[in-house]
């Protein structure tokens, strides 16, 4: 780890007051990318649209059956059409994602590549993320 922080955390610039809003992964990716608020853009849950979660205690019982979030409800919704990667293309920045991108983004998935990046290099299977933990690790 002692290369990334030479290379990246020392060349970088480092928000000491910056917080993120929403704890879950979809929604809290959705909400940095979006730049909006986590109940703004409607990303609520790390499953997909339909997937049932009725072990989750809600005073509101239609949440209990229906989950709302993953790459197919952000493709479907339109939100690759006005975000982040779009705004610094339109500004002249050539963009790059790496990594993990937002659940549900899998190989069948990956020829949908999210619009705003030039290039994508995903992990999209459970090896490469436990490849990538090992990784980080070490």
């Amino acid at each position: 780890m002692q290369s990334v922080q030479n290379f990246i955390v020392d060349e970088g610039t480092t928000f000491t007051k910056h917080f993120a809003t929403v704890s879950n992964c979809c929604p809290s990716r959705a909400s940095l990318l979006r730049g909006q608020h986590g109940y703004n853009t409607n990303i609520t849950h790390v499953r997909n649209p339909g997937y049932e979660i009725s072990n989750i205690k809600t005073p509101n019982p239609r949440l209990t059956t229906i989950s709302r979030g993953n790459y197919q409800k952000w493709r479907s919704m339109g939100e690759d059409n006005n975000y982040l990667p779009i705004w610094l293309q339109n500004a002249g920045y050539r963009t790059e994602y790496i990594g993990k991108f937002i659940n549900g983004y899998s190989k069948a998935l990956y020829q949908y590549s999210s619009k705003g990046w030039d290039h994508v290099d995903a992990l999209v299977s459970l090896r490469s993320r436990s490849t990538m933990s090992k990784l980080v690790k070490d």
